[in-house]
């Protein structure tokens, strides 16, 4: 009655510290997601090239073109409603010369460099994730030391860098909402989840209520956390599905289904930048 998709979509959606929770409606629902994620591996792939997928219809995906795109300012008195959200794209992960390389996370650099220029041209608001890691860190014991702060491979890649950004150490300390919000604020973080951060959700509340355009690395680590930590917080999610990349491909594809499952749409570089 239920694929095998179905079945491992079922297991994902539940915590791995708590029990298994058996119903016909999870199955039915893991079924759907199922079936919605097969659609969307049919016009996309993992691989190393990646093509353009089609527009996605009105009702799917961003939603965005509806009012005109995403920006601050549409000319119509439209407010934004979006704000796009990078995931560590720093050199230890983007490099092939870095100590965590994300393989061919090089390739995804042109398409996120399209959207952080989309973002300041149109005054989308960028929160960005960077890794800050004491060199001592016991992350060091499950990954090589990658991202020590202060280093070369702690630096974020000059693609998606913008003048004027805010950077938000990884310490309490009351998040005030600036009377004009800079065009990136990065976030650091010692752990997958840019949530640890203890200003995280202070800065999310200061945002309003927004829909989430997530991109970067690697896709079954950082980037799953992030979503699914939004989720969690009933924010909207859309995957930028051709700018980010798996540590491996098997890696990426049950982070695809687990983050679809939790409900993030998938979208291109071209959906986003219309």
């Amino acid at each position: 009655k239920y694929s095998a998709d179905a079945i491992r979509i079922f297991v994902l959606g539940s915590h791995y510290r708590g029990p298994l929770k058996y119903s016909e409606e999870a199955l039915e629902a893991a079924q759907a997601g199922a079936e919605r994620l097969n659609r969307a591996y049919s016009r996309v792939s993992l691989k190393e090239e990646v093509p353009q997928l089609p527009a996605f219809p009105a009702d799917a995906g961003l939603r965005l073109s509806i009012h005109g795109g995403i920006g601050v300012g549409d000319g119509q008195g439209q407010e934004s409603k979006g704000v796009f959200f990078d995931v560590d794209p720093q050199f230890d992960f983007m490099d092939p010369a870095g100590s965590l390389y994300v393989p061919h996370a090089e390739d995804i650099i042109p398409r996120l460099a399209q959207l952080m220029a989309f973002a300041r041209e149109r005054n989308i608001p960028v929160l960005s994730s960077a890794d800050a890691h004491a060199p001592d860190d016991p992350e060091f014991k499950i990954w090589p030391p990658h991202c020590v702060s202060g280093t070369r491979g702690q630096k974020r890649i000059k693609e998606t860098s913008l003048p004027g950004a805010l950077t938000i150490p990884m310490r309490s300390g009351p998040f005030v909402s600036p009377a004009k919000w800079p065009p990136q604020i990065i976030i650091e973080k010692d752990v997958y989840e840019t949530s640890a951060n203890p200003n995280f959700d202070t800065i999310l509340e200061a945002l309003g209520p927004r829909r989430y355009v997530v991109f970067g690395v690697a896709t079954e680590y950082c980037v799953r956390a992030d979503v699914l930590a939004l989720r969690e917080r009933s924010k909207p999610v859309d995957l930028v599905v051709d700018a980010i990349r798996p540590i491996t491909d098997e890696g990426g594809r049950e982070a695809l289904e687990e983050m679809g499952f939790a409900g993030a749409e998938f979208v291109t570089t071209a959906d986003v930048c219309k």
